[in-house]
This record gives C-alpha cells, structure tokens and sequence, in this order.
C-alpha cells in the first residue's frame, strides 16, 4: 500500500521445493482500456498507485531485473527462468483454453 492505495497486487503457490508467484504492479495508469474493452458501462474510480508516480526512472526492465535478482538472492542462486516457449505445449494450449472462455472471465 502506497498512500492508502493498493500498488501491488499479487498471489503465490508453494509446493514441494518450487512456488509460482503471480502478481501484477502498475507502472503506469493504463486502467482506462478497461472501460473502453468492457461490455458494460463500468463504474468511475479513483486512479490507481502506479510504480512510476513514485519513482519516475523506473522502467519494465529494471523492475524486473530487481524482482530477479532479489528472487535468485532469497533462493541462494537456485532459480530457473523460463520462457514461455520453454514451456509444455499442453499446459500452454490448457491455459489459452480457460483464459480464453467467458465464463472463466466473467464468473462470479
């Protein structure tokens, strides 16, 4: 929280010896595509906390650089990137699947 404002938003999974961490951070106020993408009129609200309002030199690259490095140091060097065309086809094709149908977005 940044001044009362939410600027991280963010969920995580451990198991075993691995963890997937899922989260997004706002660089900069590009929330108004919502309502321009939205099937119904959506309702006014206030501007979100963005990483650049409070650091106005940060960049999508050095943030990531920094959540990194800070990772590989909190894993003692053990961590492993990968990128999405490393991935397994079918957890690929299972995800573009439920991400892509209504349902999964519009639930309730």
């Amino acid at each position: 929280m940044v001044n009362g404002a939410k600027i991280v938003g963010s969920a995580q999974h451990r198991a075993s010896r691995a963890f997937l961490q899922h989260g997004s951070i706002l660089l900069d106020n590009d929330q108004g595509m919502l309502a321009e993408l939205a099937l119904v009129p959506l309702p006014a609200v206030p501007a979100p906390a963005t990483l650049r309002s409070l650091r106005a030199d940060t960049d999508a690259a050095t943030l990531i650089a920094a959540i990194t490095d800070a990772l590989r140091g909190a894993a003692g060097g053990d961590i492993v990137e990968a990128a999405d065309d490393e991935l397994p086809a079918y957890h690929v094709a299972a995800a573009a699947t439920r991400y892509r149908d209504p349902r999964w977005t519009w639930r309730r």
